[in-house]
């Protein structure tokens, strides 16, 4: 559908990120932000933090904290996303 995910590891080593990641299972493409400039970039405050863009890099969805992806809201905006023009 063209959805992608990416994580982004903040100001951490890459072995450190590395080791979080084979841990959990992620099968996500993974970028390392070791200074900082994804975070400034997109106001990042603290974390976790999850954003949703759409086709034109728009943010639709900020959220500080957990986010329960599996919840009807989520599930209403992804398949907005997914089936954009």
């Amino acid at each position: 559908h063209g959805l992608r995910v990416f994580l982004v590891n903040l100001e951490e080593k890459s072995t450190e990120a590395l080791s979080f990641v084979e841990h959990f299972n992620y099968r996500s493409t993974v970028l390392l932000d070791s200074q900082g400039e994804v975070a400034k970039k997109f106001h990042i405050m603290g974390i976790p933090a999850s954003l949703l863009l759409d086709k034109t890099g728009k943010i639709v969805f900020r959220s500080n904290g957990s986010v329960n992806w599996k919840s009807a809201k989520m599930d209403v905006l992804l398949n907005q996303l997914l089936n954009e023009e």
